[in-house]
């Protein structure tokens, strides 16, 4: 537990260091695996993903529609899974995705990004608020 915070850690300042020496322009795509950080049961290694919007530094476990192959749960997007609780007893939560308009990577809270068929920034969902139905303006002018 002591390992995964130091690496915690050192991840958040490499963060902090890489968006003080440039000007992130490029797309938020650090990953970083933990190998000695795996969950007995299914095997998964922990990764880390940062949103693009909240610089909220998540941990998960897989990217993709479903955990394992065995899942009867297959989210209707591509992202970032996390699996919580025992081996018995879990859930899995979608945690962020790509946006499909910039493919930065964004959370799934509602100040950062929008399901509508396909994930969207709120930085995108703005500069194209007239293309989406006139129902979402009033959550995309919230954001």
């Amino acid at each position: 537990m002591a390992k995964e915070q130091y690496q915690f850690e050192q991840l958040t300042q490499e963060k902090k260091e890489n968006n003080n020496n440039t000007n992130n322009n490029s797309t938020n795509e650090k990953e970083i695996e933990i190998n000695n950080n795996t969950d007995d049961n299914l095997n998964l290694i922990k990764k880390y993903f940062t949103c693009f919007n909240c610089e909220v530094i998540y941990s998960y476990h897989k990217y993709s529609t479903q955990l394992t192959q065995q899942d009867q749960l297959q989210f209707v997007e591509e992202g970032f899974l996390f699996r919580e609780g025992n081996s018995q007893n879990f859930r899995v939560i979608l945690l962020g995705s790509t946006c499909k308009v910039c493919n930065k990577i964004v959370c799934v809270n509602l100040k950062c990004s929008l399901y509508y068929s396909k994930r969207f920034c709120k930085v995108c969902l703005k500069k194209n608020k007239l293309f989406f139905p006139i129902e979402l303006h009033k959550e995309i002018d919230q954001m």
